[in-house]
């Protein structure tokens, strides 16, 4: 009998010990889990964002982001508002192509704010795209510039996308990370240290 309960015992502690590191190594693993995953540096920053829970939803989506300098983040969080800035342009460009073949007087008119917030687009990704290039050759000066640049152009889009729930919560999220953009410019500027 003895013998029965000794691999019973045994059993059941491999099974609490198995369930536990499983937990553990699951909850060490949730993007969300913050504490983990923290750095100071995307801390400072996202708490000079208006929103600082979607501040470091944005980073730490990027595994780099725990460990990342001034030099890491910029790279992502710049990347990030440019893959945002394409999949929105791209959103519209398919719009404005389904619209030409059903063509009314509303959809003349939902045609014309497309193509203006298309040109808006396109400006956001150059000034975006010259962001990601400067940073590949270590030029920092026009980062805060490049950002704001495709926030403002972002809002121009905003009144005319009012009508798509889609369109406007991708507009709003460049705005947002144009903001980090812009938050993250201020760490190559001379007074870094009021950042943080």
């Amino acid at each position: 009998m003895a013998t029965i309960k000794f691999p019973l015992y045994f059993f059941i502690l491999s099974a609490f010990i198995i369930s536990s590191t499983l937990c553990i190594s699951k909850n060490s693993l949730n993007p969300t889990n913050y504490d983990t995953l923290s750095n100071e540096l995307v801390n400072q920053v996202c708490k000079n964002t208006s929103n600082f829970q979607f501040c470091q939803e944005t980073i730490y989506a990027d595994p780099q982001a725990p460990e990342a300098d001034r030099y890491v983040l910029a790279y992502i969080t710049f990347r990030k508002a440019y893959q945002n800035a394409t999949s929105t342009s791209k959103h519209i460009v398919a719009l404005i192509k389904n619209m030409t073949n059903n063509m009314g007087h509303e959809k003349i008119i939902q045609l014309g704010s497309l193509k203006e917030c298309n040109g808006y687009y396109n400006e956001a990704l150059k000034v975006l795209g010259q962001a990601l290039n400067d940073l590949n050759s270590d030029t920092f000066d026009g980062l805060g510039d490049y950002a704001v640049s495709a926030g403002n152009n972002a809002r121009k889009c905003e009144p005319l996308l009012k009508d798509d729930e889609i369109l406007s919560k991708k507009n709003q999220d460049l705005i947002k990370l144009s903001e980090i953009c812009n938050v993250v410019s201020k760490l190559y500027d001379s007074d870094y240290g009021s950042l943080i």
